[in-house]
């Protein structure tokens, strides 16, 4: 690079750009959709010379409330904030005196790295265990962490990564899978916890949106003949133990209205009693614990999105269908927002903070089921 250019790349795990040209302190770009419709998600790295106060000018509407997400490093993220943000398709930053390299992204990622990072530090507890569920397309392994006694009589699913893109649910998982440890550790004597934290390893780490994608959504991959070695994987480990639970955590639009908030898409009854039963219990949580502990993300029923609703209908090939078909009582869809509110912003520690009011829930459904 030369000493007076700015450059974006996106050559790391999760990078997704394309750089369309730079005009004075102003570079042109848009997300990389591979081929795939249109979708929001892109990550890139920016390089340029100390001082300098660069504008990014995006070909759609893909910045959000609290400008782009900021690393040094990859592995920590933060809004760079609100006076960052131009407008919803451009935002600025001045690169500082220092200079060095940069990274901005659409929501806060979540990588392979920090899935490492967090079971690493539960290495040496005897209730976590890792292994390899599967080989993905790529030659990459798809980790598999269990939580909770292997004599357990029940079992508990959760998913994570359908849609490569789909980040935030991470760090929530983070924070309930650590509730449960340090908090409700008596109780994983009776129940363990499955988790896949990455469907879509591969677009994960090749930067891919994932919604949609191309030859074949992995949602919509449980079928009895299933493309992809992750979904069949998935669909031995459901026929493999008698499940109590089984979570697909999602991510849904970029923001507006629903999309700002976490909600649960209520199947069909009879698991919509189940559903509604846990999102009651998760508001005594929530209001329970906020109250203690302080602000995290809200948590509000009238969210949730009844089956045969807008976009939740009926007779598509879905994780949460084809548990539900294995006759997992409680066994639905959970959104978490990119974004959030005002009142009730999304970032790593919320989401954390979040996923100890979920644990709570969770314990006082498996309680009084």
């Amino acid at each position: 690079m030369k000493p007076d250019s700015i450059q974006i790349h996106c050559d790391y795990p999760g990078g997704n750009i394309i750089w369309t040209g730079v005009e004075g302190n102003t570079v042109f770009a848009g997300p990389d959709l591979h081929g795939g419709p249109w979708w929001f998600y892109w990550s890139f790295r920016l390089e340029g010379p100390a001082g300098e106060l660069v504008t990014i000018q995006m070909n759609d509407e893909v910045i959000g409330p609290w400008g782009p997400a900021f690393s040094t490093d990859r592995m920590h993220w933060n809004w760079l904030g609100e006076e960052s943000r131009i407008d919803t398709s451009s935002f600025r930053f001045r690169i500082p005196q220092e200079g060095g390299s940069f990274y901005f992204s659409f929501g806060l990622p979540y990588q392979l790295s920090h899935f490492h990072a967090f079971a690493h530090s539960l290495a040496h507890d005897p209730l976590v265990s890792v292994k390899t569920l599967t080989v993905s397309e790529g030659g990459r392994d798809i980790p598999l962490m269990s939580v909770g006694s292997t004599d357990a009589k029940r079992h508990g699913l959760l998913l994570g990564r359908h849609h490569a893109c789909e980040a935030v649910p991470a760090y929530t998982v983070e924070g309930l899978l650590r509730a449960l440890l340090e908090q409700y550790r008596p109780c994983l004597e009776g129940i363990c916890f499955h988790y896949v934290p990455f469907v879509d390893i591969d677009g994960v780490e090749e930067g891919l949106q994932g919604k949609t994608r191309q030859p074949h959504d992995h949602n919509r991959d449980y079928t009895e003949q299933p493309r992809y070695a992750a979904t069949k994987a998935i669909m031995a480990l459901i026929d493999t133990y008698s499940y109590d639970i089984g979570l697909d955590w999602h991510s849904p639009f970029r923001w507006g209205d629903r999309n700002d908030h976490f909600f649960f898409v209520l199947p069909e009854s009879p698991a919509r009693e189940e559903a509604v039963k846990l999102s009651r219990l998760l508001t005594r949580a929530a209001a329970r614990l906020q109250q203690a502990n302080g602000p995290a993300l809200r948590y509000d029923p009238v969210w949730n999105i009844e089956p045969g609703k807008d976009w939740n209908l009926p007779g598509k090939p879905t994780c949460s269908a084809y548990m539900r078909a294995r006759h997992i009582p409680l066994a639905t869809t959970l959104e978490s927002p990119y974004f959030g509110t005002p009142d009730s912003k999304v970032t790593i520690e919320s989401a954390r903070q979040f996923g100890a009011v979920f644990a709570a829930g969770l314990m006082d459904y498996l309680a009084s089921s």
